[in-house]
């Protein structure tokens, strides 16, 4: 193990200037391994590091080298150098024109004919030309997607640069060349591995790192340096897992896709740095034991993800995890699946509600025997338990927290017994429905689930044969108080439209959930900002003209409306001859008693216990 000492300016070089050969003269290059994580700070790191430099002697951390056959890898400290590697870059744009500057810093970005720092996780991202450099990534060689937090910690290094002037900028870059790294090399490899160890010692100790470089650390020190080749290629596997879920469902980054696919797989409550009583998730275990938990970690994710692919496909029908869900193909089944599971997956204020479905579909993907042993109907039942678990769980009174995690799935399908998966999925559902409270101001999103279930939730079935989606032509309905910055009305008299204006009306109702209904777009357009009794008028003609029936969550509104006496005034106020100053105190005393803290809540109440009915089947559910 090495040693030293050593400012930026011979960092990049990689020379200390002394005669202890601290770098090997016949690797002059540094790479970040695929292997590691990504760059990934943000604005906020790069300018305390830039201003930290500006107004100090800085002393820029630890770096950490495994030494290699013809380079060395860069196991700590990347995001450090990377920056300041990009700040080399932006001073020598910064000096565009000046050919003796530029070629300073040049040999400091090109001290041996070639970029100095590497990234394989990226490829190339400097490009030189013309006297100038610019940082553009190639898509396909961009493997964790960093293009995006590499071109913006340039143009922020960038524009601090422009800020200065030129005296200021050179005391910047003599500042910046003396700043001195201490550096680490792992010059021996030997079965205890102790660059590993170090690294884990000096950030783990001090809680320096994120877990998943802590996680990676004791992976490494659980192998022999002899499989640390596999061990690399299985830890890019995972990160690229992490990553597309990531994007698609909205986690933060690896640290959390480990943490979760732990609490959702172990048994033990495992805290988010995952050391539980001084002891550490991966301690003590063998490289058979690690490996197989990485293993499981990328199947699990990449089945998740597969499915979630599946759904996206017209030609999808579920028949990969339920073998007879194709005999339902020429049905709606399918339509309504992938809304379901696209709710679910996709999620965001409810992560730790997904992974009782994740672990549902990892486990049918990997298994033909549950394959086979799922109907249609059970399986499609056990989707529909667990979307009315997480939607409910998303919309309810409290804190969120680890401890509201479900094991019963988990455990029912390790048990291999079907009739407990559908208990168990069934028992969340129901748990929820008992618990179900309407929050006096909801989103749409959130609505529409729950009008989804209280108009077209199947209790016999156990079954949703619609769900409202913007996407299906659907949104929210401002009934009372319309969706304007200023309250106007347009009150409809025999054949004319008069304006009505409300001023002195609080503008908070808007947003209250009484104040809002799913409509079909079309209808919602029409209705536009009509007067609640032509409203309702119209809604009534518009679903008798198609034949339907008005959803029930539509009706209640409607019935709730049509039971208050200042509503019946302003009807009076349409068989006589209009008067404004009349009609508009009419309907701001409509308006205030709608509002009202009394009615608010017996509207909600009056919700709540529709919405409840919908799951009343004298326990005659078939799932």
């Amino acid at each position: 193990m090495k040693a030293f000492t050593v400012n930026l300016r011979n960092f990049f070089k990689m020379d200390t200037g002394n005669s202890f050969g601290n770098f090997d003269a016949d690797k002059r290059e540094m790479v970040i391994p695929l292997y590691q994580r990504e760059y990934k700070w943000d604005f906020d790191n790069v300018k305390t590091l830039l201003y930290d430099i500006s107004v100090r002697d800085k002393f820029l951390g630890i770096i950490i080298f495994d030494e290699k056959k013809t380079n060395y890898e860069l196991v700590d400290g990347q995001q450090r150098a990377t920056v300041c590697y990009l700040t080399l870059a932006a001073l020598y744009n910064y000096y565009k024109g000046s050919a003796m500057e530029q070629q300073s810093i040049m040999r400091l970005l090109k001290p041996y004919g070639r970029f100095i720092l590497r990234n394989e996780s990226v490829g190339q991202y400097l490009d030189e030309h013309a006297c100038e450099i610019t940082v553009k990534t190639d898509v396909g060689a961009d493997v964790y997607c960093q293009r995006t937090a590499l071109a913006g910690a340039y143009g922020m290094i960038a524009e601090f640069l422009s800020e200065m002037d030129t005296v200021q900028v050179k005391t910047f870059r003599d500042k910046m060349l003396e700043c001195e790294f201490l550096v680490l090399i792992n010059d021996t490899h030997t079965r205890t591995n102790p660059i590993e160890q170090v690294f884990l010692d000096i950030n783990e100790k001090s809680q320096l790192l994120e877990v998943e470089d802590i996680f990676k650390g004791h992976c490494f020190e659980n192998f022999d340096e002899y499989n640390h080749g596999e061990l690399r290629g299985l830890w890019i596997s995972l990160k690229q897992c992490a990553l597309r879920f990531k994007e698609n469902f909205y986690y933060e980054n690896l640290s959390r896709y480990l943490y979760l696919f732990i609490l959702a797989n172990d048994s033990v409550n495992w805290p988010e740095k995952l050391v539980y009583n001084g002891r550490h998730y991966l301690d003590g275990k063998t490289m058979d034991e690690t490996k197989k938990c990485l293993c499981d970690m990328i199947d699990y994710g990449n089945s998740v993800l597969n499915f979630f692919g599946n759904t996206q496909k017209d030609g999808y029908r579920f028949d990969d995890l339920c073998r007879n869900s194709y005999d339902y193909r020429d049905t709606d089944d399918h339509k309504v699946l992938k809304i379901l599971s696209n709710r679910i997956l996709r999620c965001q204020s409810a992560q730790y509600q997904k992974l009782p479905f994740m672990r549902f579909i990892f486990e049918l993907t990997g298994s033909e025997a549950w394959q086979t042993a799922f109907t249609h109907k059970e399986f499609r039942a056990v989707v529909t338990n667990l979307f009315i678990y997480t939607q409910l769980f998303i919309v309810s009174v409290g804190k969120k927290s680890k401890h509201d995690i479900d094991v019963t799935v988990r455990d029912a399908l390790i048990s291999g017994d079907k009739r407990a998966v559908i208990g168990a999925a069934r028992n969340l559902r129901k748990n929820k429905v008992e618990k179900f409270e309407l929050k006096p101001n909801e989103r749409f999103d959130r609505l529409s689930a729950v009008y989804s279930l209280t108009d077209y939730y199947d209790p016999n079935e156990n079954w949703i044969t619609f769900v409202y989606m913007r996407e299906s032509g659907f949104n929210s309905e401002h009934f009372i108080i319309p969706d304007k910055r200023h309250l106007s009305l347009q009150w409809k008299h025999g054949g004319s439209v008069i304006p009505l204006q409300l001023n002195g009306i609080d503008g908070r109702y808007k947003r209250k959930t009484v104040n809002l209904l799913v409509l079909d777009k079309t209808l919602n357009k029409e209705l536009d900002r009509f007067d609640i009794v032509t409203k309702i008028e119209m809604i009534k003609e518009w679903y008798e003209k198609r034949g339907a029936r008005i959803p029930a969550h539509v009706g209640t509104f409607i019935g709730m409306i049509e039971a208050m006496d200042t509503y019946k005034e302003l009807c009076d106020c349409k068989a006589r001859p209009f008067d404004g100053s009349a009609v508009s105190e009419k309907y701001k005393q409509f308006i205030e008693v709608y509002f009202s803290e009394n009615h608010e809540q017996t509207m909600l109440n009056t919700l709540k216990e529709l919405f409840k009915r919908r799951f009343e089947n004298n326990g005659a559910c078939r799932d």
